[in-house]
């Protein structure tokens, strides 16, 4: 599946014919410049980020929309976040939920499939936009208490000045799923070889 979002409009690669085919997973009046996109069997296809047509990212106060789109090639719209999102990331988490962070604002929200609606949680420590993130799950050695449960990781990014120039971010910070802390986590190649991240 691969989907644009200027507008919303998805296709299915066929094997048996070897080309694109667009789906019935669209709509003309939903844009993304600056979304996001994640995916996992319970879910299928999460972008979030999405606004009404015929506005640019930044003089948008409506980027608050997030689309699932299914096996059966079908859009789901959730509730929307609790606030514009643009230039963040969003994870999908193994029991059917979301977590969305960073981009233009350093908030952090958790979506419930069973409440169906969103939790606040800490802020990004580091605000900053278009980072990568991912899942990371412990072996199950860890020694300090955030690495022993499974985490978010934030990396990289840009970060804004004042003057509007950016820097890049050469920061990871990790946030546990059980105890809902943040912990700067830095770019360890012996971390990375111990445990497994799901990017």
């Amino acid at each position: 599946m691969h989907c644009e979002t200027e507008p919303l409009q998805c296709w299915r690669y066929r094997v048996a014919d070897k080309s694109w085919h667009r789906t019935a997973a669209n709509d003309p009046d939903v844009f993304g410049e600056g979304s996001a996109a994640a995916s996992s069997p319970e879910l299928g296809l999460a972008i979030s980020g999405l606004g009404p047509k015929g506005h640019p990212v930044g003089k948008d106060p409506d980027r608050t929309r997030i689309v699932l789109v299914n096996d059966r090639e079908s859009l789901t719209y959730l509730p929307p976040l609790p606030e514009s999102k643009w230039g963040h990331c969003i994870v999908a988490l193994p029991n059917g939920g979301v977590i969305v962070t960073g981009g233009n604002t350093a908030s952090t929200f958790l979506f419930y499939t069973g409440k169906r609606e969103w939790e606040r949680l800490v802020d990004l420590p580091t605000p900053r936009a278009d980072p990568m993130c991912g899942l990371m799950t412990p072996k199950g050695h860890e020694e300090d208490e955030l690495e022993s449960e499974m985490r978010l990781v934030v990396a990289g990014g840009w970060i804004s000045g004042d003057d509007g120039s950016r820097r890049a971010a050469n920061v990871s910070e990790h946030f546990g799923l059980i105890s809902l802390r943040w912990k700067e986590g830095g770019y360890s190649k012996r971390l990375y070889k111990q445990e497994e991240m799901a990017l």
